[in-house]
């Protein structure tokens, strides 16, 4: 009778702890799922209790009233690298479009703390001249560090290194993660948020890395998958113009976002 009062207890047991692991495997699950509404109403929110942004002036010469603040030192899928500096304001469309790719790497990384994306300097609260830059004036501009992974190819934190045409960085310990800075060039591209885009300024050589990628990953799609053919295929068009090395410094060592100010407030 002990036997199988034992045995009883012990199924009882083995089957409590399988509804638990798979009740917190599907509550971890939950969040990633939500994220991107979650974010999506966060960001309404904010944009019913401001008026909305007024960027004005020039690229090197420029003003920023109403400004949207990314929430500093982190947020859902990114963190901010320098949170003392006072340069997490920007226009609503950059603000909210940043907190959007957060989420959307978040979504198709993974919530490891390596993915999260490196935020460095928007504008100041009222734009205009900004230590270290000749730009970030309106609230339209913005620098991401790039990806890397070490030379095993596993994921580390992101840093302000410089990449060679090979990928690896000057000091030969990291390189350029191919596959996830693509990632970040996919979602600026499509986040409804960022309105029209001036440039996403990098290297020649790390775009041409990116491109090849890209390139590849539209050739391994199956062959009945037209659409998300034609839809790669777009995108890696609208990236081919967007992105260029500015003659004032190569970028490579990180992205430099600009906004258009013709894009709606």
């Amino acid at each position: 009778m002990s036997i199988l009062r034992n045995f009883v207890i012990l199924s009882l047991a083995v089957f409590a702890a399988t509804g638990c692991i798979h009740w917190a495997a599907a509550e971890a699950q939950k969040p990633r799922e939500d994220l991107q509404k979650q974010v999506a109403s966060d960001i309404e929110r904010l944009r019913q209790l401001k008026l909305p942004s007024v960027s004005q002036g020039l690229l090197t010469k420029g003003a920023l009233a109403h400004p949207a603040e990314l929430a500093a030192p982190e947020g859902v899928g990114y963190y901010l690298a320098h949170p003392d500096r006072g340069a997490n304001f920007g226009n609503d469309r950059l603000v909210f479009g940043l907190m959007s790719l957060g989420a959307h790497l978040r979504q198709q990384l993974g919530d490891h703390p390596d993915h999260r994306l490196r935020i460095h300097d928007l504008s100041s609260k009222t734009g205009g001249k900004l230590e270290r830059h000749v730009n970030h004036q309106m609230g339209l501009d913005v620098d991401l560090a790039f990806y890397a992974t070490d030379p095993k190819g596993n994921p580390i934190p992101s840093t302000w290194s410089s990449y060679g045409a090979d990928g690896k960085s000057t000091d030969g310990r990291r390189l350029f993660d191919v596959r996830r800075n693509w990632e970040v060039v996919a979602g600026i591209i499509n986040n409804e948020h960022f309105g029209e885009i001036r440039a996403i300024l990098i290297s020649n050589a790390l775009k041409e890395r990116l491109l090849t990628y890209a390139h590849q990953q539209r050739m391994g799609l199956p062959s009945q998958s037209e659409t998300e053919r034609a839809k790669l295929a777009s995108l890696i068009e609208k990236a081919e113009v967007l992105m260029s090395q500015p003659t004032s410094s190569p970028h490579d060592n990180h992205f430099h976002i600009s906004l258009s100010n013709a894009g709606k407030p």
